[in-house]
């Protein structure tokens, strides 16, 4: 077990989830207009995947990460947590998009708020990822 938190993942990990917490603020604002207009909009399909493999690049590499540091891939930390239920908010927008767009919306909506969850655990002393505590 190596207890340092240095290393390339501390660039990559935190980069690639704020790069999917911005794809999914994107997708909102994306399927917002896209219903209001009742036009589909090539770009929003491929942000959505990308919100997905962003989101799931940020668990793969924070489980890499968390091995290394804290010498398990997972812990059910309170923002490991949300992270996860973000994903799978994320996975179940992705299946619906295509045949139910309400339901797609409201499940990135919902997502938003598991952001702002997890930046607010981030910023407070909870759990594993309490940086200064």
């Amino acid at each position: 077990m190596n207890n340092t938190l240095d290393g390339v993942l501390l660039y990559l990990h935190p980069s690639i989830m704020i790069a999917g917490y911005i794809l999914t603020i994107m997708c909102v604002i994306f399927l917002f207009f896209e219903r209001r207009r009742q036009k589909k909009w090539k770009f929003t399909k491929t942000s959505l995947n990308l919100t997905w493999l962003f989101t799931l690049l940020g668990l793969l590499t924070g489980m890499i990460w968390a091995a290394s540091a804290w010498g398990s891939y997972w812990s059910w930390d309170p923002k490991e947590t949300t992270t996860l239920i973000l994903f799978l908010l994320v996975c179940c927008s992705v299946i619906f998009y295509e045949k139910r767009k309400s339901l797609s919306f409201f499940l990135l909506i919902q997502s938003l708020l598991f952001i702002l969850i997890n930046i607010l655990i981030t910023l407070s002393s909870v759990g594993l990822h309490a940086h200064g505590a």
